[in-house]
């Protein structure tokens, strides 16, 4: 197919060249061959592309508005999907940014519930603690007043027989505890 072409193009010069030289062709058409075959059939690799439609001269002013609506109309689609997409998008970080701060404040809620409780349970337990503390120091200055008291009657009766073994020997058989006694008297005296 390309050697037909060629031939076909080799055709054309032969009759172009008799008739430029013989008919007188010379004269109506001022231009070479080469030129003639750079016109009409240019090498592939050397044919100059076409010119985009928007840069296409046109006898009409319409034309050029047509071309830059058309060219506008295609963009117009990939700007409002672009647009769309990114709605669509902060849309879908919105959602989760709400659900995430939703899920916080579900936790924190029931922190503050956990939290209640524990106040509850500890305000009860210190309440009893208090109580408990309220009875151990009532016990404890009675017994402070119950010792200050054998101290002093064991005193007065050490000062009366002058013996402290008798008022050991009287103690032990009033079934009181001897060694109490002792480390009183001795803590004393």
């Amino acid at each position: 197919m390309l050697s037909q072409g060629f031939s076909r193009d080799r055709h054309n010069i032969d009759s172009f060249a008799a008739a430029a030289t013989g008919g007188g062709l010379l004269n109506e058409y001022p231009f070479s061959i080469l030129e003639y075959l750079s016109y009409h059939h240019p090498p592939p690799s050397l044919a100059p592309p076409l010119p985009p439609l928007s840069s296409c001269p046109s006898s009409n002013s319409n034309t050029a508005s047509d071309d830059a609506e058309v060219q506008q109309e295609r963009t117009m689609p990939l700007v409002d999907e672009r647009r769309r997409r990114r709605m669509m998008s902060n849309r879908e970080s919105a959602r989760r940014s709400r659900m995430r701060k939703q899920r916080q404040l579900d936790e924190l809620r029931a922190l503050i519930d956990q939290l209640r409780s524990e106040k509850g349970y500890l305000e009860e337990r210190l309440g009893q603690l208090a109580e408990s503390h309220g009875l151990v120091l009532q016990e404890n200055a009675r017994l402070h007043e119950e010792v200050a008291g054998l101290k002093q009657m064991i005193g007065s009766k050490i000062m009366t027989t002058g013996d402290v073994a008798s008022v050991l020997r009287d103690w032990n058989n009033s079934n009181q505890d001897a060694a109490f006694l002792n480390d009183i008297i001795t803590s004393n005296y």
